[in-house]
């Protein structure tokens, strides 16, 4: 896909892989629409884009706000090109957690991923194409010990993604999920290893470089991002 005149949405882009990637697809050519809860770390992030781009304050669990601001980017942009639906939380644990805790990942992760998809891929599918990246997790591939809310959802938005595939490759929309380990993020600052030894951001942004450079012939479902340090 060429990014000249494209339009991309990047959700959870306050901060981390979200606000990486939408500070590399505004280099690369697209207008960004960026948008996240914490109003404190957009304003920094609207400075840093500048001029022809959008940066809203948007709750993805919120059905009704994320109507009006997809609303939003369509008429200004006219369209959304690409969509990188990373808004996301954690929390450790199973069971024997309070329910609130549960639910805000879910609804966060798994919702509200649904909830902006819900917008986008009938907008997508009006124009016969589009690229969807939803942001997974190899907690999504994989339940680990004491991550199970976290897996559950992530192992739900990867059901989402396969469905999706299915449906929409064949009407010209690319259709793919990242599944990363360890990456250096704030999220994953308990991390096992070393800053220097995760998965650096520059590798999501060089991951999205690449579906984006596959032909029409090329398409994948899941790219999986294994952690060398966790390897060993």
């Amino acid at each position: 896909m060429s990014s000249s005149g494209k339009s991309a949405f990047v959700t959870g882009a306050s901060s981390g892989i979200g606000r990486h990637v939408a500070l590399h697809l505004a280099k690369k050519g697209f207008r960004v629409a960026a948008c996240a809860r914490r109003q404190d770390l957009l304003a920094s992030l609207s400075d840093e884009l500048g001029s022809g781009h959008i940066v809203r304050s948007l709750d993805v669990t919120e059905r009704s706000a994320v109507k009006e601001t997809i609303g939003e980017i369509v008429e200004k942009f006219g369209s959304v090109d690409l969509l990188f639906n990373n808004a996301g939380t954690n929390t450790q644990g199973s069971c024997g957690v309070e329910g609130s805790e549960f639910d805000a990942v879910v609804d966060t992760n798994l919702t509200g991923a649904w909830n902006v998809l819900n917008e986008i891929v009938p907008h997508m599918k009006t124009r016969g194409e589009g690229t969807i990246i939803n942001m997974s997790s190899i907690c999504g591939k994989t339940a680990f010990s004491g991550v199970g809310i976290y897996s559950a959802s992530k192992f739900g938005l990867l059901g989402l993604n396969e469905s999706l595939f299915r449906e929409l490759v064949p009407l010209g929309i690319r259709v793919t999920a990242l599944c990363p380990s360890w990456v250096e993020t704030e999220m994953a600052a308990h991390g096992p290893m070393p800053d220097a030894e995760k998965i650096q951001k520059d590798d999501i942004c060089r991951s999205i470089d690449y579906l984006l450079s596959l032909s029409p012939n090329a398409q994948l479902k899941e790219l999986v991002i294994e952690c060398a340090a966790d390897l060993n």
